[in-house]
């Protein structure tokens, strides 16, 4: 609804009642978090691109719009690359934890501390990498219909 429609992830999820509850309250509560919007939403384009679901990355590139990201970073982004030097250090980070299923090398949590990233960030960001993993999963599983601006993945993270 805060977006003016329905998206077909929720109709997709609605299947399974729970699975919606879970994801919606995820969603809200992860919102409320010390990391910034405009951040959530860069994780949430490297989080779809890695794991190449093109409707998770065409939903955030437009929210990522709305949330002021210009277009050249959207595009980086979607490479799981920044521009600002922070949020290149938090991406690079969400590549290690999706390529390491978590069990990320010392070094990936050094230079992520080295960029300002304390515990309680770098909990949100795995934490925001699991709630996209799951939109991803569920909408790669679904084949569900790309209801935002179609972003091409073929170039991208991967």
């Amino acid at each position: 609804k805060a977006i003016g429609m329905v998206p077909n992830l929720h109709r997709t999820l609605a299947h399974a009642p729970a699975a919606l509850s879970s994801y919606v309250v995820f969603s809200r509560t992860m919102s409320t978090g010390i990391l910034s919007p405009s951040l959530r939403e860069k994780i949430a384009m490297a989080t779809a691109s890695i794991n190449e679901c093109g409707y998770c990355a065409s939903a955030h590139a437009m929210l990522g719009k709305g949330a002021g990201i210009p277009e050249a970073e959207i595009n980086r982004n979607l490479a799981a690359e920044s521009l600002e030097e922070n949020d290149a250090a938090a991406l690079a980070f969400v590549r290690a934890l999706i390529d390491e299923g978590g069990a990320v090398e010392d070094a990936d949590l050094a230079a992520v501390r080295a960029a300002g990233f304390g515990e309680t960030e770098i909990i949100e960001i795995a934490a925001n990498v699991a709630l996209n993993g799951f939109s991803n999963l569920v909408n790669r599983l679904a084949r569900t219909t790309i209801d935002f601006p179609v972003v091409n993945l073929s170039h991208q993270a991967n």
